[in-house]
């Protein structure tokens, strides 16, 4: 039986890191540049699983939680590449199901200037948009304490919606909209937030999702039937509000070398600390800790920390605080 299910995509990622592409300023915006018809040297290539199932899984695993994860996968090499990766990792993957399509692929392209976040990810969705033609095992889905709800790869909400209400009332609920979900707007997402604990939104997503901007984006979110919102702002840390106290965590300073799965990281931890204790101002502190973790490590899982190795970095600076104000 698992702890947690992990509900999304899964991807072949490919990193690949150039140092000498270039930036570049057009009228449509900025692009990364490389050069036209010719061969150009790379630094360094990195092969793993990607996709916010995957990604969150791993996590949940690492955390010491039984963790399995329902997506879709090609019947195809890359697939059970994929299938091996998670079970080195010690996740279940009962719950996967192999389609009639190719396995997903994430292609990230970088110069490696974090500063900037100059990267393009060039994505193939795969066997993922198929998700929403399978048969689950719900009695299986629903021996788990939580789900956690990434981007399931298709405009498509009937599957979430199902999958919601055919869920155990003591299941906790975690969800991380991807872009396709959050186009739709709040009032199409009513089913599944009415029945979700925990929404999990980086910046710009929530200011989409709300319509809103400054404060009332938490206020509008609260509204639509999370107990807990958390906004992710990358360098500038994290807060969560819970409808009448506002926490907010400065990121962990770490040297990092890749911007993927800082998202993943933050909020399977989050949900993980949180599904043990509820303690918002421990899981939030324990997310900003492992989500610049996944930073120091090609790969968006390669970085990422035990409990015991979260709070040996914790023990070493013991001045990062989680501030609560009262609103």
């Amino acid at each position: 039986m698992a702890d947690i299910v992990s509900i999304g995509k899964i991807l072949r990622d490919i990193i690949i890191k150039a140092s000498d592409a270039r930036v570049v300023d057009i009228d449509a915006g900025r692009v990364i540049s490389f050069p036209y018809k010719k061969k150009m040297n790379v630094d360094e290539v990195y092969f793993g699983a990607g996709g916010g199932a995957a990604n969150s899984a791993i996590s949940f695993a690492k955390l010491e939680k039984k963790a399995s994860v329902l997506a879709c996968i090609g019947n195809d090499p890359e697939g059970d590449e994929i299938l091996n990766l998670l079970r080195m990792r010690f996740v279940d993957t009962d719950l996967i199901q192999k389609v009639n399509d190719k396995t997903g692929v994430s292609v990230i392209l970088t110069s490696g200037n974090l500063s900037e976040k100059d990267h393009t990810i060039l994505i193939y969705r795969g066997a993922n948009k198929k998700i929403t033609q399978i048969e689950v095992d719900m009695d299986k889905l629903n021996e788990a304490s939580g789900w956690y709800i990434s981007s399931v790869g298709s405009s498509d909400l009937n599957f979430l919606n199902n999958l919601i209400e055919k869920k155990s009332d003591n299941i906790k609920v975690a969800f991380n909209p991807g872009i396709l979900q959050i186009k739709k707007g709040l009032d199409n997402l009513d089913i599944i937030l009415q029945k979700t604990d925990i929404l999990i939104l980086n910046a710009k997503e929530a200011e989409e999702l709300s319509s809103a901007t400054g404060g009332k984006i938490f206020e509008v979110l609260k509204n639509a039937g999370p107990k807990l919102v958390i906004v992710t702002e990358g360098k500038s840390g994290a807060k969560v509000f819970d409808g009448t106290n506002m926490y907010y965590g400065k990121a962990f300073d770490v040297e990092a070398v890749e911007a993927l799965g800082a998202g993943d990281a933050f909020g399977s931890t989050f949900f993980a600390l949180w599904l043990d204790s509820q303690d918002i101002e421990k899981a939030l502190k324990y997310a900003l800790v492992n989500s610049a973790a996944a930073l120091e490590k090609y790969g968006a899982s390669e970085g990422l920390l035990s409990v015991e190795e979260i709070e040996k970095r914790l023990s070493e600076k013991p001045d990062f605080e989680i501030i609560k104000k009262s609103l």
